[in-house]
């Protein structure tokens, strides 16, 4: 875990940088290939990222997209029961199985008159990474696979068709034909070793492109508040297909979070697991922890729209306050019981991400993600 250097008290996320190093002389690793894959109380996820339980950030199109990449979204308890359930149930309702399939018939794509620099800003843009090469008849010629270490340093004038892998037809590039049907294509697919393959028809223009799901995705967790009838919130919300259920209260160092951990774990002694929030000391980690909390989400302030600070007057600086908590989980955990952090609020960037992961597990954003056309 990272050492901290210099004093931290008072400090926010930009108030720290994360020291460079060296890397082994014989390594030749790439951004590419660092794994951010985590796990929280049996949950995995392929980042280590989740969206706010905000009405003004998290809706359906929001959490499916987050699942599908492999984040979690948090559906909002400021919803009626029946909105946030829904929010739940599309998420799996629309889930792609591990080993199933899926076809995008409208892929970005990029012509072979084009130029890197062209599906530079396309690939940015959609964020995906691999991008067939058309003709202006749509004919298929080739596949650019967008590796930001490579590609982001190269002459953004360079053609496209320099530096595609080039289809000529004649079994240099798996494809598909439009023809085949879909446990044709999975058999092939499987085969092959391919989690996305193009597909062609009989002259050869691109019909789509098909991806298979490798990983096991598609999470997404649920907000309670803490007043009288959260259990029928929360059973609802378990009978949707939750994975993680949250309380969403701006202080649960009380006695009413205590009390709802205890309930829970008796109610729902066979349901998922119940993250505690939001605490900002030591003292309020482990007094969720004593009472059945699985993870414990952290930040009281620091939010771009939370007014705690403004309103009651309390609060923490948000590093110090992960900084000192997982001071508290790192003893926890050497009596063989990890409790996940959740660093909550005012995270802006890419930047407090990295400072965030250093001493957190993972991270939950409002701001982040309210500029994506997914959001609310």
């Amino acid at each position: 875990m990272a050492r901290i250097i210099g004093d931290y008290t008072g400090t926010t996320w930009e108030d720290f940088l994360v020291l460079p190093g060296m890397p082994p002389e014989d390594s030749d690793l790439t951004p590419e290939d660092v794994d951010l894959s985590s796990e929280i109380c049996g949950v995995k996820l392929k980042l280590p990222f989740m969206t706010a339980a905000m009405r003004s950030v998290t809706g359906k199109d929001l959490a499916l997209a987050a699942g599908k990449l492999g984040m979690m979204a948090v559906a909002p308890r400021g919803l009626t029961v029946d909105r946030e359930v829904d929010i739940v149930k599309y998420v799996k309702d629309n889930a792609v199985e591990v080993g199933d399939i899926e076809s995008e018939y409208d892929p970005t794509t990029v012509r072979d008159d084009d130029t890197l620099n062209t599906a530079l800003q396309r690939a940015r843009k959609t964020g995906h990474s691999n991008i067939p090469v058309v003709t202006r008849k749509s004919d298929f010629v080739g596949m650019f696979h967008y590796k930001p270490s490579r590609h982001d340093n190269m002459e953004p004038g360079t053609p496209i068709t320099d530096i595609m892998k080039k289809y000529n037809g004649n079994g240099n590039m798996p494809v598909c034909r439009s023809g085949m049907g879909d446990e044709e294509i999975k058999r092939y697919m499987d085969e092959n070793d391919l989690r996305m393959v193009p597909v062609i028809d009989e002259v050869g223009r691109l019909d789509r492109l098909v991806f298979k799901q490798r990983d096991d995705a598609y999470k997404v967790g649920a907000a309670v508040d803490t007043h009288p009838g959260w259990e029928k919130r929360a059973e609802k919300l378990i009978e949707a297909g939750a994975d993680i259920i949250f309380i969403d209260t701006s202080d649960a160092h009380k006695k009413f979070a205590g009390d709802l951990l205890e309930k829970y774990k008796k109610l729902f002694s066979k349901g998922p697991p119940i993250c505690g929030g939001n605490v900002v000391t030591p003292d309020g980690f482990q007094y969720l922890v004593d009472h059945g909390a699985d993870a414990v989400k952290l930040g009281m302030g620091p939010g771009s729209i939370c007014s705690t600070n403004d309103v009651l007057g309390v609060g923490a600086p948000p590093f110090w306050s992960l900084v000192e908590v997982a001071n508290r989980r790192d003893e926890y955990a050497r009596g063989g019981h990890y409790v996940p952090l959740i660093a909550d609020g005012g995270i802006e960037g890419t930047s407090d991400i990295i400072v965030a992961l250093s001493k957190g597990d993972f991270i939950m954003g409002g701001r982040l993600y309210v500029c994506f056309l997914e959001s609310e």
